[in-house]
């Protein structure tokens, strides 16, 4: 693991993780809590939260214990206790969790979660990847993962004329006819005209074709 390599091999490196991965991890772990008996009131909090996940990244720097610190605060938050918060007076009804209920219990067991407080520690104050990500995320419109495409490949697919004057080469579909159906009939009859036995015929098929026909 790159947690396990950075920590054995460059300990002279801080390694710091992405707020957008650490993030969604806490969207899916809130979202699946919120779906439980009695835990509805944790879904309106979950962006809130995710929120403040990365208000804690951006104002501590590279302090751990004070990024951890408040993390944690978000629990006495969502119950509506506020001496530890920075945040102004809230005057706005909001619906809270009740400290001690079922909800509140699965909220804190997610905050407090003794995997996601050692992350939230190393969050990034600065940098992210999310650049990165956007660009692989237009990479893979056009040369998915699980295919191999080769340069030309990616080039000939490239939609140049989607916005501007350039054709773009793609099916196009049109109402269905018969008519190849008289065009065949008298080609049939011209040829059987032309060559009255079936061994004429095969032998100029054999000539116009570079090889006799099964039959």
């Amino acid at each position: 693991m790159i947690k396990k390599y950075m920590r054995e091999d460059h300990q002279d490196m801080n390694h710091f993780f992405d707020v957008w991965h650490v993030a969604k991890g806490i969207s899916k772990k809130l979202e699946t809590a919120s779906k439980k008996r009695d835990c509805g009131n944790i879904r309106p909090l979950i962006k809130s939260s995710v929120n403040h996940c990365y208000w804690v990244a951006a104002s501590c720097g590279e302090d751990s214990e004070l990024k951890v610190q408040k993390w944690s605060s978000l629990v006495q938050h969502v119950s509506n206790q506020h001496e530890h918060c920075e945040h102004e007076l809230l005057n706005e009804e909001r619906l809270w969790l009740k400290e001690g209920s079922r909800a509140h219990k699965l909220f804190r067991e997610v905050v407090e979660s003794r995997y996601l407080t050692r992350d939230v520690g190393k969050l990034s104050p600065l940098h992210q990847t999310y650049g990165f990500e956007m660009y692989h995320s237009v990479v893979n419109s056009f040369a998915p993962k699980n295919t191999n495409f080769f340069y030309p490949a990616m080039m000939a697919s490239y939609p140049k004329g989607k916005k501007g004057t350039q054709a773009v080469v793609k099916p196009n579909k049109t109402a269905v006819t018969f008519d190849y159906v008289d065009i065949l009939r008298i080609n049939l009859c011209e040829r059987r005209r032309q060559h009255p036995s079936y061994t004429q015929s095969n032998d100029d098929a054999h000539v116009s074709l570079g090889y006799c026909p099964r039959h």
